[in-house]
Order: C-alpha cells, then structure tokens, then sequence
C-alpha cells in the first residue's frame, strides 16, 4: 500500500519573520489526515514574547496584542510542537509542509536555546514531504511563482483561508495528494527512499540558486540553507538506517 494511503501529519507554522534560526511562531497547526479525511487537529495562538513586525502581521493578521491577549507561552508551546513531533515520529506518521524546512529548523533552534537539546536529540525522526521540494524538482523549469497559493493554483486545490496556520496545512496536504496524482513515481516510492531523495533534490536546486545568486553579484545561500529538513539530517537519517 502506498503511503499516501496512510495517515499523515500536516504540520505549519505563522511566525515573527523569515530566519528561522532567529525568529519565533506565533500560531502553530497540525492536523492528522487519514484516507477518510481529518482525524485529529493541534494548535492555536503563541506569545512570542516580543514584538511582532508589521511585515509579519501583514501576511498572517496576527497582531502583538492578540499574541499577547490569547498565545500560549512561547517555551510551553515549543515544547508541545517538539513532543508532537517526536510522537508522529513514534506512531510512523510523514510530516508534511510547505517549504517545511523552515518550519522544523526554526523549531530546532527554539528547543536548542530553551532546553539545550535538538529535534533530533529529542527523538524525532519522521520522514518528511515537502510539496515546494517536490514541485521544484518534477516541474523546474516551469514559470511563475512557487508560493502556496501558486501551488494550488497549478494542481487544481481551492485553498482556504491562506496564512492561517491551520488553513495552510489543509492546502498542502491536499496539493502532496494531487502531486501523488499528477507524478506517479510519487505514490510509489518507498517513504524513506523518498525522504532521502527529497534531500538530494533540495541540495540540487539550492546549489544551483546559490550559483545563480553569484553570478548575479549577491551573496551565495547560507551553508545551513543546503540542508533539507534539518541541518546534517542527511547524515542522521544515515544513522537511523543503519
């Protein structure tokens, strides 16, 4: 049987800006999908304990003030996104997302500062689906824009409430099922061979940006930005394989 028969975990996060080493989620969403549609749902507000950008609250509406008012503390709320984690890992479960890398590293780095420890150190281990990854690599040379909303556009999915954590995660769970339609290969592979090609094919389109980025007179990609999900979570797989 094919994984996409299986449950999933759709995993999203809103945050106070794009460095995921730096800055912080302010909402959080999960949702269990089975083929019978929603199993289960996890998330809500956070307090990032700072200010939030305007920038940020353009894209997502969540002001300081709500965060405040309604978020749960920011080190209680790292912690319930990292023990969720770890358990989709432990019942099997592939955790799906959307350019997910930034998701998971910027948890990475928030359970580092607040307990000392990794995702990886604290037993996380799922394999990982990332439709951006996917769509990069069996449709690159196609034009236009790669942002969520581009993406349901392409494979045929009505999205809801963009920007929204929990709306988002709809979205792409519903854009990795058209993508298993629309590229056969997908439905097929083995979950784990999959998540390590994910890795290559990430590397491959990073390098490749990088290079482009140079000889366009820009600074070269971050080191960290060649690792896909985690930083050396090729290696870790490695171990976890053998």
């Amino acid at each position: 049987m094919s994984w996409s028969n299986g449950v999933l975990l759709g995993f999203d996060l809103e945050t106070t800006g794009v460095g995921p080493q730096t800055d912080v989620p302010v909402s959080y969403a999960f949702v269990r999908y089975g083929p019978s549609g929603t199993l289960g749902t996890l998330g809500g507000l956070i307090n990032p304990g700072c200010e939030i950008p305007e920038a940020a609250i353009a894209v997502h509406g969540i002001t300081t003030e709500r965060a405040v008012a309604e978020g749960e503390d920011l080190g209680d709320a790292i912690r319930k996104i990292r023990e969720s984690l770890v358990e989709g890992g432990e019942h099997g479960l592939p955790v799906v997302g959307m350019n997910v890398s930034y998701d998971l590293k910027m948890i990475d780095a928030c359970s580092r500062r607040l307990d000392g420890i990794s995702l990886t150190e604290a037993g996380f281990k799922s394999p990982v689906l990332d439709v951006l990854v996917i769509d990069r690599h069996y449709d690159r040379y196609r034009k236009g824009g790669r942002k969520l909303v581009d993406l349901c556009a392409h494979y045929g999915v009505t999205p809801g409430d963009l920007h929204n954590a929990n709306a988002d995660v709809t979205a792409t769970v519903s854009v990795l099922l058209a993508q298993v339609e629309h590229y056969e290969e997908l439905g097929s592979m083995d979950i784990d061979a999959l998540y390590l090609a994910q890795q290559q094919w990430h590397r491959a389109w990073a390098e490749n940006f990088s290079g482009y980025l140079v000889s366009r007179g820009k600074e070269p990609l971050d080191s960290i930005a060649l690792d896909w999900p985690l930083v050396g979570a090729r290696v870790r797989q490695h171990q976890l394989r053998h």
